[in-house]
This record gives C-alpha cells, sequence and structure tokens, in this order.
C-alpha cells in the first residue's frame, strides 16, 4: 500500500521542490511512510536531494 504512494508523493515532492525556487522546504509525512524499505525519504535520496528526518 504505501510502496506505490511513497513513490507517488517523492515524484510530487521532487516536482514541487524543482519549481519552487527555493532551496529550503519543510514537509510532514506520515508515520506510515517510515517503516518500509525505499520510503520517500530513500527516494528523494536516491534523486540528489538532502533530506534531514526530524523526531
Amino acid at each position: 500500500m504505501f510502496g506505490e504512494r511513497d513513490t507517488n508523493m517523492a515524484v510530487k515532492l521532487a516536482t514541487f521542490l524543482e519549481q519552487g525556487g527555493k532551496s529550503t522546504a519543510f514537509v510532514v509525512i506520515g508515520a506510515g511512510h517510515f517503516v518500509f524499505e525505499n520510503m520517500v525519504i530513500d527516494q528523494l535520496k536516491q534523486e540528489g536531494y538532502y533530506v534531514e528526518f526530524i523526531r
């Protein structure tokens, strides 16, 4: 369930970040998206984005 949603979220976030023209963005994602491998954070890192996980 989360795998496809994570991919969709990562694509939409990357598009948003590319169009935004800002160097920093604060994004909140539900806890269920941090349970499995290849989650949103992993996918964004693979695309070259710097991602900081804040608890």
